[in-house]
């Protein structure tokens, strides 16, 4: 921050009137409390795309081990699946936010996901491998574009 900024800061605090951005920002701050610790939400999407890269990432070695041929129908198979998926969690947001923040939930999906793909991914089908991907891909493309929505709207 600048002298300025930091100077019309301490103004603002000083006269003890607080600005509606102030409540906004406690209000997301309220929102995304994790365990009494405070997290953005962008944090959260990070942490999100971990997970999910750290799955993808042993589907993707496998199939570049492998050297299965690109199967353009089942990319497209997994991702209108993970939209899918994503749309039906949709409606019991609250549930499932607070289910995946809880650390046992979230390291639980992530190792269990990577160890599963390590170990049935050597003789899955080609196209079962190619759909997670597309499904891992889509998932981060809707990841990123939400953030992106929160991140400009100034909710994030």
């Amino acid at each position: 921050m600048t002298r300025e900024a930091d100077q019309q800061e301490a103004s603002d605090g000083a006269s003890g009137e607080e600005r509606p951005a102030g409540r906004e920002a406690d209000r997301r701050k309220a929102s995304n409390r994790v365990s009494g610790e405070e997290r953005p939400a962008s944090r959260e999407a990070v942490v999100d795309a971990a997970s999910a890269l750290a799955v993808g990432s042993v589907v993707a070695a496998v199939v570049r081990w492998r050297d299965i041929p690109l199967s353009p129908r089942a990319v497209a198979v997994g991702a209108v699946g993970a939209l899918a998926l994503e749309g039906a969690l949709l409606r019991h947001r609250d549930r499932v936010r607070a289910l995946w923040e809880r650390p046992s939930v979230r390291w639980g999906a992530t190792i269990g996901g990577a160890g599963a793909a390590a170990v049935a991914a050597p003789r899955a089908p080609g196209r079962v491998l190619w759909a997670l991907l597309g499904g891992v891909v889509s998932y981060l493309t809707l990841l990123a574009v939400v953030t992106a929505r929160k991140t400009t709207n100034g909710s994030g």
